[in-house]
């Protein structure tokens, strides 16, 4: 939730003409639904990344766990402890990703800015339209309620989002690939054991 203070958008100067108001009503939607924009990619990334890396976790631990039924030794003497120890990571980790909801909150965000992209094309319409007085105001207010309930009732962007979207482009998260690393490594053992018997 984000708290939306009235002079944003110029309501407490009465004397401006209801088309700096638009105009203002336009531009700051726009720039609203850019940073949700960006706030869904990071979640939707997040939601992507940490479900994959369950499975591949989930996936190299199940497979360990039945070469050691062949070769106990199969990773030296700790071996079962570690496979309880990542079983116990996994589980952990399976909880935190469950608790934050990224899927949801992502498609939440999109549905969000959807809406304000639409707001924002609706605002600039009246800008440029033909609606005469009282009907131009009446639906600039109607706009900028909706413009309210809509950042009222949705999740906010964070700082992050706010600096790549003046950026203009997502950041490189390459290194987080590299948590593949551990549930790769669990699977040479494996392989070497399962080749060395051919």
């Amino acid at each position: 939730m984000v708290a939306i203070d009235a002079e944003q958008l110029g309501e407490s100067s009465g004397q401006e003409p209801v088309e700096i108001l638009i105009k203002k009503l336009e531009d700051r939607s726009f720039k609203t639904y850019k940073h949700r924009l960006f706030a869904y990619g990071r979640l939707h990334w997040l939601n992507q990344f940490t479900n994959n890396l369950l499975v591949a976790f989930s996936t190299s631990t199940t497979i360990g766990s039945v070469g050691m039924l062949a070769d106990r030794n199969m990773y030296g003497s700790g071996g079962d402890a570690l496979m309880v120890a990542l079983a116990i990571l996994s589980l952990v980790a399976s909880l935190v990703v469950a608790s934050s909801s990224y899927g949801t909150r992502a498609k939440a965000m999109e549905t969000t800015y959807k809406q304000l992209q639409r707001l924002s094309v609706e605002a600039e319409n009246l800008r440029h339209g033909f609606l005469a007085e009282p009907q131009r105001s009446a639906e600039f207010k109607r706009l900028q309620r909706e413009y309210y309930n809509l950042i009222e009732s949705s999740e906010n962007h964070t700082d992050g989002d706010h600096a790549r979207m003046e950026k203009g482009k997502q950041p490189s998260l390459g290194w987080a690939y590299s948590l593949f690393v551990v549930p790769g490594a669990l699977l040479v053992p494996f392989a070497v054991w399962f080749v060395g018997g051919l």
